[in-house]
């Protein structure tokens, strides 16, 4: 088991994987978001100034699950 999962991590893509996904993290109001340093009143006003809303990603919980079984399996 600790082979596969540090084959896992060595691959790398489930890390770029998340790179990815959770990119929007990386402006201002996201590190706010993750570091405890904003308000429910800021979050309201900021999506209230945003322009039309993004259509959410697919979790592209597929793409994992073939990741992991292409170095479990494969």
């Amino acid at each position: 088991g600790l082979i596969k999962a540090a084959e896992i991590i060595e691959d790398g893509r489930i890390d770029e994987f998340k790179e990815k996904k959770y990119s929007q993290f990386q402006n201002e109001i996201g590190k706010k978001i993750l570091s405890g340093e904003t308000t429910l009143e800021e979050l309201s006003a900021y999506a209230e100034n945003m322009k039309k809303p993004e259509l959410p990603q697919s979790g592209s919980q597929e793409y994992i699950e073939a990741v992991i079984n292409s170095i479990m399996f494969g």
